[in-house]
């Protein structure tokens, strides 16, 4: 598996998966398909997510409702 070995060939190096908004062609437009990728990679300590909450909310992972003011 790429990622994998990316992780094992860099000592110090972090990889970082941000989750996406699920158009297609994409991985990561789920929390479930980022868990899976992480679930794959033997030392967890190496690999980190970033979510972006814009990505997040266009996916519909968020139910932000916004009240208006009146």
């Amino acid at each position: 598996m790429p990622l994998q070995s990316s992780v094992d060939r860099r000592m110090y190096n972090v990889v970082v998966l941000e989750n996406m908004t699920g158009q297609a062609g994409t991985i990561g437009g789920s929390f479930l398909e980022l868990r899976r990728i992480i679930n794959r990679i033997k030392d967890k300590n190496r690999i980190g997510i970033c979510l972006d909450t814009c990505h997040a909310f266009a996916a519909g992972q968020f139910g932000l409702l916004c009240k208006s003011k009146k």
